[in-house]
């Protein structure tokens, strides 16, 4: 028989981000369950419902969001999940937690990438973690030698409306230089900012490019001009939070009380579909390296597509880009294996025919080069559960 345990779910589904982990929790109910769910108990009687329905433990999405805090969730003494920011210290906690810090990175190397030079981070509040994306993703671009912008959100809660607040992001937008890359912290944000650029007459995404975070295929469909995204394993993470959960209910010790829900690869979409390179040699040699994407060529292909010499090419895609035009190749390719593997359930040998590669060996070796681990690991790690 399953485990039959009665579990208080305390959340907000209008966030692609709390849905993809409410999936994981789901998906690990159906097959060591079935787990019995109470949804968005009132607050007033959270305790007495503990007590009375006898909860097993319960899952907050975003407490900082609910009309209770984490420390309330504690002090009720039962196992918990809570999706929640911050240090939080009990061995009866499994916390999930974004990795800020890479977040940020992956957005400046991606609009790095399309050839920006000039960066901006648009957050939608001032919160720690929100705080920490942003300051990742100015300190990627100014080591690159690039110039980094950073929106300030208004203080008082009357700016904070959006009837408000978008004229303040509107002039900012302006003030801007142009073409400029934003990094949004979360596809909402996205949303206004797209709304700020329609306003000011701004293009998207040749003046401005956006770029956010959870990759809400609502959110990010739903635009004018849809968004590009950061697609993350949170899915896999609610699974392996179901499990310590039942291991705490059980009365086991678990490995690890926090579980960080990591970047997987960025969604382009029409937000930041553009080789913004003044140089023209190297922004047809981009746009080339992009569009073959999924088939294996050489830099040979792209000194015939662009008409320059071998030598020429080279030196001013070191210059303008940072790396050479192989190294381009094998970035974006490695993209590709790296989407394939999270999304569909090919096999290596499947893959590596897909794009065109005759030496599966190869394919390997070229991505644990790059990602620090190997095909299977990242599969393992990252691979969304599909319900």
């Amino acid at each position: 028989m399953g485990e039959r345990f009665k579990i208080l779910l305390w959340l907000e589904t209008g966030r692609g981000y709390d849905r993809q982990i409410l999936r994981g929790i789901a998906h690990y109910s159906k097959i060591y369950g079935p787990w019995r769910f109470f949804t968005n108990p009132n607050p007033k009687k959270l305790v007495e419902l503990v007590k009375n329905w006898q909860a097993d433990g319960i899952i907050c999405i975003h407490p900082q969001t609910m009309p209770f805090s984490a420390n309330k969730i504690i002090h009720l003494g039962i196992p918990a999940i809570l999706a929640s920011e911050g240090n939080i210290k009990s061995q009866k906690i499994v916390q999930t937690v974004s990795n800020n810090v890479t977040l940020g990175r992956f957005a400046a190397d991606h609009l790095i990438s399309c050839g920006f030079r000039n960066f901006a981070f648009c957050p939608s509040v001032n919160k720690p973690w929100l705080v920490m994306r942003g300051h990742s993703f100015g300190q990627r671009v100014t080591e690159n030698g690039f110039d980094f912008y950073l929106y300030k959100p208004p203080k008082s809660k009357r700016q904070q409306l959006w009837e408000n607040e978008q004229f303040l992001l509107t002039d900012w937008l302006i003030s801007l230089p142009k073409p400029v890359g934003i990094m949004s912290d979360l596809d909402e944000r996205s949303a206004q900012v797209m709304e700020a650029c329609k306003t000011a007459d701004l293009s998207v995404p040749s003046d401005v490019a956006i770029i956010g975070v959870d990759n809400d295929d609502l959110i990010c469909e739903l635009s004018y001009c849809p968004l590009s995204s950061i697609s993350l394993n949170a899915e896999s993470v609610g699974f392996e939070a179901a499990k310590m959960l039942s291991e705490i209910i059980k009365g086991k010790k678990p490995s690890q009380n926090k579980v960080v829900i990591e970047p997987l690869y960025v969604v382009t979409r029409c937000s930041t579909d553009t080789v913004a390179i003044k140089d023209d040699i190297v922004s047809r040699a981009m746009q080339f390296i992009k569009d073959n994407s999924k088939r294996v060529i050489q830099v040979d292909d792209i000194v015939d597509a662009v008409g320059v010499s071998r030598r020429v090419l080279y030196e001013r895609f070191k210059k303008v880009v940072g790396r050479t035009p192989y190294d381009e190749i094998r970035v974006v390719r490695n993209k590709e294996i790296a989407k394939m593997l999270v999304e569909t359930d090919l096999s290596i040998s499947e893959i590596a025919m897909a794009l065109g590669y005759n030496n599966v060996a190869h394919i390997a070796r070229m991505f644990k080069q790059q990602m620090g681990m190997s095909t299977l690991s990242f599969r393992r790690k990252y691979k969304s559960i599909n319900l």
